[in-house]
């Protein structure tokens, strides 16, 4: 049974509740008295006898275990409520503009509220009874942020959702921290008439939902079940490709989960720049198609202009997908094209020591005597990382020994500087590497005790 105060609308399920909640606000008092159930609070335990009590040096650590305990459960309790004033905060803010009783009304609803439990199950007569009983709590949410509306299009229940539309309901995200946008729940969900409903209620196609910064555009790239006319008018009403926190956008989530008609779409909005664009891990929409092996994905991405990267081709070639690094490397494909830093597959793949990727980059011709914007080569990644095997093939494919970085350093002063002993041992006795050789400091190649973090 729901517990409600009829002075401010708060509700709840338990006397435990309410007795909190009258403590705060002596001044409420219940809508309904005979809703409060019965106080069964059990009798305070007996205090433990002193015959239990552990004595001596045990005892007096046990106590100090119990005062460390105590200690940490305030101090996470105190973090709790500091957490749950920061999120009443921002959600008072958020309607600082409203009445004092519409403030409390909104936020401070109970999961227990007819309406959003109405709305969770598809109720949709229970949902008309409860607006038509009181039509201002249309847009009430629970402890979760998630209004009413919400959870209906989140569950794809329709009728719920016209009918919470058409009283009045609001489209976006309630007025919570944490809310989602209905439009958002309905595409991730894969629910597109309930999502056409709300984008015929002029529901927000570019509100960004607080857990990764996606917008719709996301949702309806990753879900299969999303027609392409619901995608399109998502591009039409949001303009340009939105990108999450992390730097993806909806062409790396079509690419990434082989939505090849969503990726259609949106390779013919969006323009010929978003096609190479790096997320913050330097993960392109190509790269993204190879991780997961989406071969359609990835010749249409080509095939409209996407850029070759070595990202692309290091998790081709590092998964064993053969079939794949031809189709891109096929024509006018450069096995050594190289990202701003000047790294190609092949040395991401020696310093990850992946000799199956070393050697299938390397019979694609793959260049052994490459080198990055710090002159450095793949054999001295290898050499500073220890990979002795990754040593063995590049030098068989015509890797230069004694070849000397930005800094005078060759892949034996590597090989030293990551205190790799044995591939010092095979570039300098198997290789005929230099030991003579000095850098810019004057110092030749020697196993160091310490390995240097950073090459």
């Amino acid at each position: 049974m729901t517990i409600e105060c009829s002075t401010c609308g708060y509700t709840c399920g338990s006397r435990k509740a309410w007795t909190a909640h009258t403590t705060r606000n002596p001044d409420h008092a219940l809508l309904d008295p005979s809703a409060l159930p019965p106080d069964t609070a059990a009798e305070p335990p007996a205090p433990r006898s002193t015959a239990m009590r552990a004595t001596g040096a045990a005892g007096f650590r046990d106590a100090l275990k119990g005062v460390g305990h105590a200690l940490s459960s305030a101090e996470n309790s105190q973090r709790a409520i500091e957490r749950s004033l920061a999120s009443w905060s921002k959600s008072a803010s958020a309607v600082a503009n409203q009445p004092l009783e519409s403030r409390l009304g909104l936020s401070l609803k109970h999961d227990g509220l007819p309406l959003v439990k109405a709305a969770k199950r598809g109720d949709v007569d229970g949902v008309r009874t409860c607006l038509d009983a009181d039509p201002d709590r249309v847009d009430a949410h629970d402890d979760t942020g998630l209004s009413a509306l919400a959870w209906a299009a989140s569950r794809g229940h329709l009728s719920c959702v016209e009918a919470l539309v058409a009283a009045g309901a609001r489209v976006g995200a309630a007025y919570h921290a944490d809310a989602v946008a209905p439009l958002f729940l309905a595409l991730s969900k894969g629910h597109a008439e309930c999502a056409a409903r709300l984008l015929d209620a002029r529901a927000a196609a570019d509100e960004v939902e607080p857990l990764r910064g996606q917008t719709a555009q996301h949702a309806a790239a990753a879900e299969p079940a999303v027609a392409p006319a619901l995608l399109a008018r998502l591009l039409a009403a949001g303009g340009a490709l939105h990108a999450d926190r992390e730097g993806f956008t909806a062409l790396h989530v079509a690419a990434g989960r082989g939505c090849v008609t969503a990726l259609q779409l949106l390779v013919e909005h969006a323009p010929t720049a978003e096609l190479g664009r790096l997320s913050s891990t330097k993960v392109t929409p190509l790269a993204a198609a190879c991780r997961r092996d989406q071969r359609e994905a990835a010749r249409l991405l080509r095939a409209a202009g996407a850029p070759l990267d070595a990202g692309a081709l290091h998790l081709c070639a590092a998964k064993g997908r053969t079939e794949l690094l031809d189709a891109l490397l096929d024509g006018h494909g450069n096995v050594d094209c190289a990202g701003d830093d000047g790294e190609t597959a092949l040395m991401r793949s020696a310093a990850d020591g992946d000799e199956s990727a070393v050697g299938a980059l390397l019979a694609k011709r793959a260049d052994p005597n490459g080198f990055d914007r710090d002159r450095h080569t793949a054999l001295m990644r290898a050499a500073f990382h220890g990979h002795a095997k990754i040593i063995r093939l590049l030098c068989a494919a015509g890797a230069a020994v004694d070849a000397v970085d930005a800094t005078g350093c060759s892949a034996l002063h590597h090989a030293g500087r990551g205190s790799q002993e044995w591939a010092f041992d095979v570039l300098e006795l198997k290789h005929g590497a230099d030991s003579t050789l000095k850098n810019a400091k004057g110092e030749v190649p020697e196993v160091q005790d310490e390995p240097c973090r950073v090459q």
